[in-house]
Protein backbone atom coordinates (compact mmCIF):
# COMPACT_ATOMS: atom_id res chain seq x y z
CA UNK A 1 0.00 0.00 0.00
CA UNK A 2 1.36 3.49 -1.03
CA UNK A 3 1.70 5.54 2.50
CA UNK A 4 4.04 8.60 0.22
CA UNK A 5 5.41 9.63 -2.74
CA UNK A 6 8.80 10.35 -4.23
CA UNK A 7 8.18 13.31 -6.77
CA UNK A 8 11.02 15.27 -8.87
CA UNK A 9 10.35 18.02 -11.04
CA UNK A 10 12.83 20.37 -12.94
CA UNK A 11 13.59 24.20 -13.07
CA UNK A 12 12.54 25.32 -16.70
CA UNK A 13 15.11 23.64 -19.16
CA UNK A 14 15.85 20.99 -17.13
CA UNK A 15 14.87 17.74 -18.66
CA UNK A 16 13.82 18.35 -22.39
CA UNK A 17 11.43 15.91 -23.89
CA UNK A 18 14.06 14.53 -26.20
CA UNK A 19 16.67 13.80 -23.55
CA UNK A 20 19.00 11.20 -24.97
CA UNK A 21 18.95 9.20 -22.17
CA UNK A 22 14.65 9.04 -21.73
CA UNK A 23 11.84 11.06 -20.81
CA UNK A 24 7.87 10.90 -19.72
CA UNK A 25 6.83 13.21 -22.77
CA UNK A 26 4.98 11.73 -26.10
CA UNK A 27 5.82 14.76 -27.88
CA UNK A 28 8.31 17.80 -28.01
CA UNK A 29 6.14 21.08 -28.52
CA UNK A 30 8.51 23.27 -29.54
CA UNK A 31 9.66 23.01 -33.42
CA UNK A 32 13.68 24.12 -32.61
CA UNK A 33 14.34 21.99 -30.14
CA UNK A 34 12.74 19.17 -32.26
CA UNK A 35 14.89 19.84 -34.77
CA UNK A 36 17.56 19.86 -32.29
CA UNK A 37 16.94 16.49 -31.15
CA UNK A 38 14.55 15.03 -32.33
CA UNK A 39 11.56 13.15 -31.36
CA UNK A 40 10.18 12.36 -27.80
CA UNK A 41 11.72 10.05 -26.37
CA UNK A 42 9.33 8.24 -23.66
CA UNK A 43 10.68 5.86 -21.24
CA UNK A 44 8.78 4.25 -18.60
CA UNK A 45 11.53 3.45 -15.82
CA UNK A 46 10.52 3.90 -12.23
CA UNK A 47 14.54 4.28 -11.58
CA UNK A 48 17.15 7.49 -12.38
CA UNK A 49 18.42 7.87 -15.41
CA UNK A 50 20.38 10.53 -14.33
CA UNK A 51 23.78 8.98 -14.89
CA UNK A 52 22.62 6.98 -17.98
CA UNK A 53 25.06 7.27 -20.61
CA UNK A 54 24.08 9.33 -23.52
CA UNK A 55 25.29 11.51 -26.41
CA UNK A 56 25.56 14.91 -23.94
CA UNK A 57 26.03 16.94 -27.15
CA UNK A 58 22.54 15.80 -28.41
CA UNK A 59 21.30 16.89 -24.91
CA UNK A 60 22.83 20.35 -25.03
CA UNK A 61 21.67 21.44 -28.68
CA UNK A 62 17.92 21.46 -27.09
CA UNK A 63 18.93 23.08 -24.22
CA UNK A 64 20.48 25.84 -26.85
CA UNK A 65 17.25 25.95 -28.74
CA UNK A 66 15.27 26.90 -25.86
CA UNK A 67 13.05 30.47 -26.15
CA UNK A 68 15.09 31.43 -23.02
CA UNK A 69 18.18 30.38 -21.08
CA UNK A 70 17.37 27.43 -18.81
CA UNK A 71 16.83 27.80 -15.47
CA UNK A 72 19.93 27.51 -12.90
CA UNK A 73 18.83 27.92 -9.30
CA UNK A 74 21.56 30.21 -7.49
CA UNK A 75 21.98 29.55 -3.36
CA UNK A 76 19.77 33.06 -3.50
CA UNK A 77 17.13 31.16 -5.33
CA UNK A 78 17.17 27.91 -3.04
CA UNK A 79 16.70 30.22 0.03
CA UNK A 80 13.84 31.62 -1.39
CA UNK A 81 12.41 28.05 -2.99
CA UNK A 82 12.61 27.22 0.51
CA UNK A 83 10.93 30.27 1.90
CA UNK A 84 7.93 29.44 0.01
CA UNK A 85 7.70 26.39 0.54
CA UNK A 86 7.89 26.38 4.04
CA UNK A 87 4.70 28.76 3.32
CA UNK A 88 2.70 26.27 1.23
CA UNK A 89 3.60 23.44 3.52
CA UNK A 90 1.99 25.53 6.21
CA UNK A 91 -0.82 26.00 4.75
CA UNK A 92 -1.34 22.99 3.28
CA UNK A 93 -0.39 21.48 6.14
CA UNK A 94 1.43 19.03 4.31
CA UNK A 95 3.71 16.25 5.55
CA UNK A 96 7.19 16.43 3.68
CA UNK A 97 9.65 13.92 5.02
CA UNK A 98 12.22 14.73 2.55
CA UNK A 99 13.50 17.65 0.38
CA UNK A 100 16.12 18.67 -1.97
CA UNK A 101 16.34 21.97 -3.93
CA UNK A 102 18.67 21.53 -6.70
CA UNK A 103 20.60 23.76 -8.83
CA UNK A 104 18.00 22.53 -11.63
CA UNK A 105 15.23 20.48 -10.32
CA UNK A 106 13.61 19.32 -7.17
CA UNK A 107 12.64 16.18 -4.88
CA UNK A 108 10.08 15.91 -2.16
CA UNK A 109 8.64 12.59 0.21
CA UNK A 110 5.05 13.62 0.55
CA UNK A 111 3.02 11.55 2.55
CA UNK A 112 -0.40 11.65 1.92
CA UNK A 113 -2.71 10.05 -0.10
CA UNK A 114 -1.56 9.47 -3.55
CA UNK A 115 -4.42 11.99 -5.45
CA UNK A 116 -2.62 14.58 -4.38
CA UNK A 117 0.86 14.94 -5.30
CA UNK A 118 -0.21 16.69 -8.39
CA UNK A 119 -1.51 19.80 -6.19
CA UNK A 120 1.10 19.39 -3.76
CA UNK A 121 3.72 19.81 -6.45
CA UNK A 122 1.52 23.09 -7.61
CA UNK A 123 1.11 24.58 -4.45
CA UNK A 124 5.27 24.11 -3.67
CA UNK A 125 6.00 25.17 -7.05
CA UNK A 126 3.76 28.56 -6.86
CA UNK A 127 4.82 29.68 -3.45
CA UNK A 128 8.48 29.10 -4.77
CA UNK A 129 7.85 31.61 -7.58
CA UNK A 130 6.39 33.91 -5.53
CA UNK A 131 9.35 34.15 -3.08
CA UNK A 132 11.72 33.80 -6.14
CA UNK A 133 9.61 37.10 -7.67
CA UNK A 134 8.96 38.72 -4.26
CA UNK A 135 13.14 39.13 -3.64
CA UNK A 136 13.44 40.08 -7.46
CA UNK A 137 15.03 37.13 -8.15
CA UNK A 138 13.43 36.34 -11.21
CA UNK A 139 15.84 36.36 -14.59
CA UNK A 140 12.58 35.88 -16.84
CA UNK A 141 10.88 39.05 -15.05
CA UNK A 142 10.76 41.15 -18.02
CA UNK A 143 9.51 38.62 -20.50
CA UNK A 144 5.72 38.70 -21.29
CA UNK A 145 3.18 36.84 -19.44
CA UNK A 146 3.21 33.98 -17.13
CA UNK A 147 4.69 31.56 -19.34
CA UNK A 148 7.64 33.89 -20.38
CA UNK A 149 8.42 34.69 -16.49
CA UNK A 150 7.80 30.74 -14.80
CA UNK A 151 10.67 29.36 -13.82
CA UNK A 152 9.78 25.66 -13.77
CA UNK A 153 9.08 22.92 -15.78
CA UNK A 154 5.08 21.84 -16.61
CA UNK A 155 5.45 18.28 -15.79
CA UNK A 156 6.69 16.03 -12.57
CA UNK A 157 7.23 12.49 -11.98
CA UNK A 158 6.23 10.42 -9.12
CA UNK A 159 6.49 7.52 -7.72
CA UNK A 160 4.84 5.62 -4.97
CA UNK A 161 6.16 4.44 -2.27
CA UNK A 162 5.26 1.70 0.58
CA UNK A 163 6.38 1.36 4.45
CA UNK A 164 9.78 -0.63 3.23
CA UNK A 165 10.45 1.95 0.55
CA UNK A 166 10.21 5.39 2.82
CA UNK A 167 13.69 4.92 4.60
CA UNK A 168 15.59 4.19 1.31
CA UNK A 169 13.60 7.30 -0.54
CA UNK A 170 14.02 9.41 2.12
CA UNK A 171 17.77 8.88 2.46
CA UNK A 172 18.38 9.20 -1.26
CA UNK A 173 16.59 12.70 -1.55
CA UNK A 174 18.60 13.81 2.02
CA UNK A 175 22.10 12.35 0.05
CA UNK A 176 21.53 14.28 -3.02
CA UNK A 177 22.83 17.55 -2.93
CA UNK A 178 25.98 15.84 -0.94
CA UNK A 179 26.65 13.31 -4.05
CA UNK A 180 26.21 16.96 -6.16
CA UNK A 181 29.26 18.38 -3.96
CA UNK A 182 26.25 20.76 -1.97
CA UNK A 183 25.87 21.10 1.43
CA UNK A 184 23.27 19.19 3.16
CA UNK A 185 19.99 20.75 3.27
CA UNK A 186 17.65 20.64 6.38
CA UNK A 187 15.04 22.41 5.97
CA UNK A 188 12.63 23.59 8.92
CA UNK A 189 9.30 22.35 7.43
CA UNK A 190 10.18 18.93 7.27
CA UNK A 191 8.28 16.11 9.78
CA UNK A 192 10.49 13.08 10.75
CA UNK A 193 8.18 9.70 9.69
CA UNK A 194 7.36 7.75 12.37
CA UNK A 195 6.47 4.07 11.26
Amino acid sequence: MAIATHCIWGAYGFWLPNDPRGSGSTFVGSHAIWEAGGEATLVHASRSLAHQNHDRQLRMAGKVALRKPAMRFTDAHINAIGVGFAAAVRIGNYNLYACAIMPDHVHIVAGHPPDLAAKIVAHLKSFGTKEINRRGLNPYAALQGRDGQRVWADRFRHVFLSAADLPRCVQYVRDNPIKAGLPAQNWNFLRAWAD
